[in-house]
């Protein structure tokens, strides 16, 4: 078996106990793993729509937050900060920018669904 036959295995056992942004993949396993062969994985799991590379998708930004407060009001019973929220998000992989905009823009949004 070569080194991307077990990067793909990795990846593949990663996906399967969660979902993973493109940056959060890579950073996982580029603990066991070289660059080379992690980005010739990450580019076909991207093309077969296992992954997604966060980055600029703010479609994708609203989804994960309003999941991310659904998952803290019922492991806590209260609604997280904004602060924790952006962090978050910049865990992801989506732009620091990005994440400001959004979260100055959108609080009532977010925090009501």
């Amino acid at each position: 078996m070569d080194s991307k036959d077990l990067v793909w295995k990795a990846a593949i056992k990663l996906l399967s106990m969660k979902d993973y942004s493109k940056s959060e993949l890579k950073n996982k396993l580029l603990k066991k793993f070289v660059e080379g062969d992690i980005n010739s994985v990450l580019n076909k799991l991207e093309s077969m729509k296992y992954i997604v590379d966060t980055g600029t998708d703010l479609e994708r930004m609203k989804k994960m937050a309003q999941e991310y407060i659904a998952v803290k009001k019922d492991a806590v019973g209260k609604l997280p900060s904004l602060k924790s929220l952006g962090s978050y998000l910049l865990k992801k992989g989506f732009e620091p920018e990005l994440i400001e905009s959004f979260l100055m823009n959108n609080q009532e949004e977010i925090f009501l669904k």
